[in-house]
């Protein structure tokens, strides 16, 4: 009876530390949020060179990314060469970090929309997108 039970336990463990991603290496869920907002910062960077003019710069902004989720550049990279190795888990948060952005982008629209929506003032519709009145 308790070689069935330890035999069953063990194997329990053994899947559980196989699928399971070790603890100094950004969790799934995080890292595919981390990624999402990298992405989004190089997109604003791509969309303003003018203010990104040096690499510098450019660095400054991925690194104000890590801090907001409170991790190291070291720490991503090392994140990085793991899921590397473990492709099929890189795989699940890319696909997370997609449907984040899509979603990140549905939102986005969403308040686009809602701003550009036309007023009805009466019975005449104001489609003037542009400021109502101009300083010279």
């Amino acid at each position: 009876m308790k070689k069935p039970i330890s035999i069953l336990a063990a194997s329990a463990l053994l899947a559980t530390a196989c699928s399971k991603v070790p603890s100094e290496v950004i969790q799934p869920e995080e890292m595919a949020q981390l990624m999402a907002d990298v992405h989004t910062g190089e997109a604003v960077i791509d969309m303003n060179r003018s203010y990104y003019p040096t690499d510098s710069a450019r660095q400054a902004m991925k690194q104000s990314v890590y801090a907001r989720h409170g991790v190291s550049s070291e720490q991503v990279d090392s994140s990085f060469a793991w899921y590397g190795r473990n492709i099929t888990y890189y795989m699940d948060v890319y696909d997370r970090t997609i449907e984040i952005l899509e979603h990140r982008l549905i939102e986005s629209g969403n308040r686009v929309a809602a701003e550009a929506a036309l007023s009805i003032a009466g019975d005449s519709v104001d489609v003037w997108p542009y400021p109502r009145y101009i300083a010279i």
